[in-house]
């Protein structure tokens, strides 16, 4: 019966180690697409991923800098519990676009999540969207956020600046960013006046952003 040929198909595809990096779904057998989507019996590749998120999570306008947000909207999905188990290949997928624009809680998962982390600083290098709170991810991947992609808020500077001190790194942040300090907060964390110093001290930024701050 119908049953049986695609349990027997589905085996033959595990034995074979059969995975498609294509497939045209207007003459698919579309039973057969559903096993090899729900088997995973499919390369991660940009186009596999567009093809899943258009005709089984039904999204009409996908966004190719969210894919991951669009994938793990789902997230008990076969599509979204695949890319989990394999984050390193999806990212691969993810850091061909030339800009990446994750929402914010899906980003500190990549960057939790069991991924290389030369795979993590690639995806971190696409990224445009801001982390809100710096502190919800692991510390060694600061260095790599905190120039471009940390929110301008005086408890992600102090947090930062805390563990790591003034590097060329939070200097770069001042100078990229219109933040204007509020001293009012800043004078709750214990080493404000340090902080204060290293900023003056430290003489790497315009006399108008210092004008700013």
């Amino acid at each position: 019966n119908y049953d049986c040929d695609i349990k027997k198909v589905n085996i033959l595809f595990n034995d074979l180690e059969i995975l498609f990096a294509d497939i045209n779904y207007e003459e698919a057998n579309k039973e057969l697409f559903e096993l090899i989507y729900a088997e995973s019996h499919y390369n991660l590749t940009t186009n596999m991923v567009l093809l899943i998120l258009k005709e089984v999570y039904k999204i009409d306008n996908i966004d190719r800098t969210r894919l991951y947000s669009h994938a793990m909207s789902k997230p008990e999905t076969p599509l979204a519990m695949y890319i989990s188990d394999i984050i390193d290949s999806f990212l691969d997928v993810v850091t061909k676009e030339k800009s990446i624009n994750d929402d914010d809680e899906y980003v500190i998962k990549i960057l939790n999540s069991h991924a290389e982390t030369n795979s993590k600083i690639k995806y971190i290098s696409k990224l445009n969207t801001k982390i809100s709170n710096l502190s919800d991810i692991d510390e060694s991947l600061w260095n790599y956020v905190v120039s471009k992609n940390m929110s301008e808020t005086i408890e992600n500077i102090m947090t930062y600046y805390t563990k790591f001190g003034m590097t060329d790194q939070l200097i770069t942040f001042f100078d990229n960013s219109n933040i204007s300090l509020d001293y009012d907060i800043l004078l709750k964390y214990e080493n404000h006046h340090i902080f204060i110093a290293d900023l003056v001290d430290c003489g790497k930024m315009s006399n108008q952003k210092y004008d700013l701050l």
